[in-house]
């Protein structure tokens, strides 16, 4: 990327700033709770431009599946159980979902595999049910996808973290 110095200019991103820390190697797992069907539940969540700093699994989680969601027409999206007894298990198909199929299955095989549970996207009521990223952070998420190594240590590694900040500190 080209570097531009410019004098006596004011700029200002607007919007907010996201980090993504992947802390890998060995690590103690920080667990999800089943609910009463033995599933993970994972909802969308607002990652907005407050100043937060999240460590722990369900709120990570939370954030992935948020991205995953991004640009996807939502209305017509339903909350969905991935059961690793179903035919559709491998397959990943969920009704209206036009994102990457790729990243959907990564993040649900490595729910999975570090917590032996089947997985639940669950919706909510509003105009984002699954989860929202700020537009100018929207990107960050894609780290954490790079392989089912850095996602796992991303969700379940509690010195993970995502760092929401923005330009009005």
């Amino acid at each position: 990327m080209k570097e531009v110095i410019r004098s006596s200019a004011f700029e200002t991103n607007s919007s907010s700033s996201h980090s993504m820390v992947i802390i890998g190697g060995e690590f103690v797992k920080e667990t999800l709770s089943p609910n009463s069907h033995g599933e993970i539940d994972i909802y969308g969540g607002e990652f907005g431009w407050g100043v937060e700093e999240h460590s722990d699994a369900a709120t990570k989680a939370s954030y992935c599946l948020s991205y995953l969601m991004m640009n996807q027409d939502v209305e017509n999206i339903e909350s969905k159980s991935f059961k690793s007894s179903d035919e559709d298990w491998m397959n990943f198909q969920w009704n209206n979902f036009t994102g990457n199929k790729k990243d959907l299955a990564l993040l649900v095989e490595s729910i999975h595999e570090a917590t032996g549970c089947d997985v639940r996207f669950v919706k909510e009521s509003g105009w984002d049910g699954f989860g929202h990223i700020d537009h100018q952070s929207d990107y960050v998420g894609k780290e954490a996808f790079e392989s089912k190594e850095n996602l796992i240590a991303f969700i379940f590694n509690p010195k993970s973290s995502i760092l929401i900040s923005n330009d009005n500190m």
